[in-house]
């Protein structure tokens, strides 16, 4: 079968995912709006992949969230869509996301009768302040689809809440990092690890006050801080160096090929998200049987971190709850953290590589039928 695939650009955490697709259908072809963002530190990696870079005007806005938090983002309108789909004749089209894009794939779809599934990463949470002529507009596009794949259970929730009634095939976010060292010890001095641009969204202000508070209240212990990216909200963590029971390490931006190293030196690793579709950190992380103190803002901590088990939840706009997790985190014996750590790589059996291509198949299959 021939399937094409619409989406901005490929992260490196979907090459592996996307060429276990390609293999299992009789030919894949992904139109990408940009080779990557500029606002990305990812090299340009299609892997064996066959792609095709669309005509299409990009351009940055800044989103706000009712959630307390904004963004910049880059919106991208591939404008040859239709053209280059009736070029490729393709019996099935997956589109991301519910723009610009996967509106010109609904167009062609109906024009040439053939069946449409929308890849939708989406959060309740992100997902909060689309509302108005936006909200119409997604209920429209979902009603042309044939089915959905979407990242999770707060994905489900969401579309089914626009009167989606459809089927969800689950295809979560995936890593392909691998532990291969003996992780049977801690560090004396715990490491805590966070990784990830350091904007609004990502709470890198709610950590850096987090962290103050546990310094004063902690003067007789310590712990060590490693930050891996960068951006505008860093000025909160320069702060941080004043403490001395904090040692804070600011790596900069880590590329993707060099994080596993950087994921082989904490004990814990702290997400405090304000609000993500997914996280793929988490993921990595437990890869690395790092155990994660993650937010509930994140879809990956509701869907993989159990508390006591793999990791702690809490949540990260309540200055109370983020006391509390840090000083359980941060207090609990090493027996128990190795404990935690033996447990972490289990929780990435419901979002392998294997069942998110085995769900995607599944979903091709259950449109041609149709």
């Amino acid at each position: 079968m021939k399937v094409a695939l619409l989406t901005n650009f490929i992260p490196p955490y979907r090459i592996s995912l996307l060429e276990t697709l390609a293999k299992n259908v009789n030919s894949l072809k992904v139109f990408v709006s940009t080779e990557m963002e500029k606002n990305r530190d990812w090299k340009k990696d299609h892997g064996t992949l066959d792609v095709v870079v669309q005509k299409s005007w990009s351009y940055t806005k800044k989103w706000t969230n009712e959630n307390g938090y904004s963004e910049q983002s880059t919106v991208h309108l591939p404008l040859n869509t239709v053209r280059l789909l009736r070029k490729m004749k393709p019996e099935v089209v997956i589109s991301a996301e519910l723009g610009f894009r996967s509106l010109l794939a609904s167009i062609y779809c109906k024009l040439y009768r053939k069946p449409l599934i929308l890849w939708l990463t989406l959060s309740e949470r992100t997902e909060s302040n689309k509302k108005g002529l936006r909200k119409i507009l997604r209920k429209r596009l979902l009603k042309s689809a044939t089915a959905v794949l979407g990242n999770g259970a707060s994905c489900e929730r969401y579309i089914r809440s626009l009167n989606y009634s459809g089927s969800f095939f689950f295809v979560p976010y995936t890593t392909d990092f691998i532990q291969e060292e003996d992780v049977s010890s801690v560090h004396q001095t715990r490491t805590l690890l966070s990784v990830g641009q350091l904007i609004e969204r990502k709470g890198i202000t709610e950590m850096a006050a987090a962290l103050s508070r546990w310094s004063k209240a902690n003067k007789d212990k310590k712990v060590k801080l490693l930050v891996a990216g960068e951006g505008p909200e860093k000025k909160w963590l320069d702060d941080l160096k004043s403490y001395e029971n904090i040692e804070l390490e600011l790596l900069g931006n880590v590329t993707y090929d060099e994080l596993p190293n950087v994921y082989a030196q904490a004990d814990l690793f702290l997400f405090p998200t304000l609000g993500d579709e997914w996280g793929v950190v988490v993921n990595e992380a437990l890869s690395y049987q790092v155990p994660v103190v993650g937010s509930v803002h994140s879809q990956a901590v509701e869907e993989l971190i159990e508390d006591e088990k793999n990791g702690w939840v809490f949540q990260s706009d309540d200055a109370s709850d983020f006391d509390r997790v840090l000083n359980r985190a941060l207090s609990c014996s090493d027996d128990e953290l190795i404990q935690m750590k033996g447990k972490c790589a289990q929780s990435l059996e419901k979002v392998s590589v294997a069942l998110a291509v085995e769900n995607m198949v599944k979903a091709i299959n259950y449109v041609q039928s149709k």
